[in-house]
């Protein structure tokens, strides 16, 4: 009997789990450090290998030498168990694959690795430099990209006691480690999570494995476990300003369906609010100022991707702060539900301000499915002159300009929601530039120059 068979239950209840907690899925390998894997089909690049240790060297070579060589012979090995390991291999030195071997794995074990990093760009990207929280003349965030103030005083994770590491000697250590310290972190054995990432020699993987144990520590927890989680984010090096915004956006998960009616429905979201600001109250105001409002931003996001119906229902419920992360998600989600949005600003306006002077009825029935057509963040910092205007954060992902005028500021979220589809109509972007409002105006430039900028 193949002495990998055990391993069968747990590799398949794990596949659907780990996608949708964005979980790191190495640690269920283990078992396979050192096992003798015999070579099977006959058109494997691998033939030569005769067992697992081999491959895994084959692999590492060709990496460097013939990239497009390696991740086809990764493709090829038949043995799903063997295969997974490899794709561990692949993203311990070349995470910038994922995203290949994610769009073409079978759902199994061995996508989920793949499609776990591509879900993580920091790893993999080049990161704008993170900012600590500087007062603007505008008020709200100079960038996504922001860390505590200098006067920010908190003791980091440093020196944890070495310890006996589960995945010395694995070809694909880092993806295991990430995999076991999440979970020991899920388990409350901070200290022992923390070892073995002091093990871990070479960047980005280090300050990743921190950012895993803070997000860990932090998930499903109560207030307590808030200070722990920000102690390893402010561990993470250059992901600290990430982690920290992880650590107010993993609050927003359980937000409702913003088509759901009364307070009710919102008051574990409204507590989340409070209490992250209270946390913070303590070691840096300003800039839990910010995370507040990151909150609010991806809390709305998820609540109008779960209606099938856009109203205005959270208006009525939710703090002043909240309301332009209602506006600016309700204009993202309202095209997927009711349609384009056409060739007059004013009148997408109009069609956005009768949506949410509805309300909603508890609805039956699934959520519809959104494509995801975000394009990213095409506002990620300050240039110069931006600082007086106001900013929000947009949905999680970017910033966008706030107007005082409720009009002005849906015409702005209007035109961020029609930059972020992917083939953007340009034409409908300029109407903004003949706005009476200087914002909007100021939004459709903005906007213009990233969309122009990243269309072919």
């Amino acid at each position: 009997m193949d002495p990998r068979l055990h391993l069968v239950p747990t590799l398949l209840a794990l596949a659907p789990a780990a996608r949708r907690r964005a979980r790191p899925v190495g640690r269920p390998l283990l078992a396979l450090a050192g096992l003798a894997v015999a070579c099977r089909g006959s058109g494997d690049p691998m033939a030569d290998c005769r067992d697992l240790p081999c491959r895994a060297a084959w692999v590492t070579g060709r990496l460097e030498a013939e990239p497009e060589s390696a991740l086809q012979g990764v493709l090829a090995v038949e043995d799903p168990v063997e295969r997974a390991l490899l794709v561990g291999v692949v993203m311990d030195r070349r995470p910038e694959a994922s995203g290949f071997l994610c769009t073409r794995l079978a759902p199994g074990p061995d996508r989920d690795i793949a499609c776990d990093t591509t879900d993580r760009p920091h790893v993999w990207t080049t990161l704008p430099a993170a900012l600590q929280a500087p007062a603007r003349a505008g008020g709200g965030p100079a960038s996504t990209t922001l860390v505590p103030s200098p006067s920010f005083v908190v003791e980091p994770w440093v020196g944890a006691p070495a310890r006996v590491d589960p995945c010395q000697g694995r070809p694909d250590h880092v993806t295991c480690t990430l995999g076991e310290v999440y979970d020991r972190a899920l388990g409350d054995e901070l200290p022992e999570a923390v070892g073995l990432c002091m093990a871990i020699q070479q960047e980005p993987w280090r300050a990743e494995c921190f950012f895993r144990v803070a997000e860990g520590a932090s998930e499903g927890r109560t207030p307590a476990a808030f200070l722990p989680a920000v102690r390893l984010c402010a561990s993470a090096g250059p992901f600290s300003a990430q982690c920290f915004g992880h650590l107010a956006m993993r609050r927003a998960l359980e937000a409702p369906r913003a088509d759901l009616p009364g307070a009710e429905a919102w008051r574990e979201q409204v507590e989340s609010a409070r209490e992250l600001e209270a946390l913070w109250a303590g070691l840096d105001p300003a800039f839990g100022a910010h995370q507040v409002d990151l909150f609010w931003s991806r809390s709305l996001e998820i609540a109008y991707l779960k209606a099938t119906r856009v109203t205005g229902d959270p208006l009525d419920v939710l703090p002043t702060e909240a309301v332009p992360h209602v506006r600016a998600a309700a204009a993202a989600r309202l095209p997927d539900l009711e349609g384009p949005v056409g060739q007059d600003l004013d009148a997408a306006v109009d069609v956005l301000a009768d949506a949410l002077a509805r309300r909603g009825t508890a609805p039956g029935g699934p959520p519809a499915v959104r494509e995801d057509r975000a394009l990213g963040d095409l506002w990620p910092s300050d240039r110069p002159g931006d600082e007086t205007v106001p900013a929000a954060y947009y949905r999680g992902i970017s910033r966008r300009a706030v107007a005082a005028d409720p009009e002005a500021d849906l015409a702005i979220c209007v035109l961020e929601a029609a930059a972020r589809q992917r083939s953007a109509d340009i034409g409908f972007l300029a109407l903004g530039e003949a706005h009476p409002d200087p914002l909007v105006r100021w939004t459709a430039r903005r906007l213009l120059e990233a969309r122009q900028g990243t269309d072919p």
